[in-house]
């Protein structure tokens, strides 16, 4: 059996945490979809038939601000770092993992973004790295939205006609040698 990887808000208002009716909210109106078990009647079911699971619970989390809020940032974090272990693990046994190269923990290290969440702008500030760099702002599909080319320190950027969620700010130095730094962006549209 395929391992089961889930996070779920315990206040998901939508699809629901344990057992009920998941729903879809329309214009202040809320219609009921279909009766279905969610994430904690699952995993405790998989548990039951032996297979491989992990379960992230968000204490409080809604439908969406689970996956936006700062508050279930720690929540998020696991299943990012944790979930991903676990699935490679079961999916890639005899690949060993390899560290990550000093200059990549030093590079994500020293460029930052924020605020994030951001509404309006967000700056980006590369600190000590005097590398000239093209920021990316990239989907959850690995489609570059919008791009800004030669930044050198700190920039503030202003996006334009971007939908609220999650994005990836994508830096790319000219110097061919230096590895791409990824820094995850939460996007709440002005």
């Amino acid at each position: 059996e395929p391992p089961l990887v889930s996070i779920h808000g315990t206040a998901d208002e939508v699809v629901p945490y344990e057992h009920g009716t998941a729903v879809v909210p329309i214009n202040g109106q809320t219609y009921e979809l279909v009766s279905l078990d969610g994430s904690a009647l699952l995993h405790a079911r998989a548990d039951d038939l032996g297979i491989d699971n992990y379960l992230v619970s968000v204490p409080g989390g809604g439908h969406e601000d689970t996956y936006f809020d700062p508050q279930f940032e720690i929540y998020r974090d696991d299943f990012a770092v944790n979930g991903t272990f676990f699935v490679y693990e079961r999916l890639c046994p005899d690949i060993p993992l390899l560290p990550l190269a000093s200059t990549e923990v030093t590079l994500d290290a020293e460029l930052l973004l924020f605020p994030n969440p951001a509404s309006d702008h967000f700056v980006i500030d590369a600190g000590r790295i005097e590398e000239t760099f093209t920021l990316e702002i990239v989907d959850a599909f690995g489609r570059t939205l919008q791009r800004w080319e030669n930044i050198q320190g700190s920039a503030t950027i202003y996006p334009q006609g971007l939908e609220s969620g999650l994005y990836f700010a994508v830096c790319r130095f000219e110097d061919p040698a230096l590895p791409a730094v990824t820094k995850r962006l939460v996007w709440q549209k002005p």
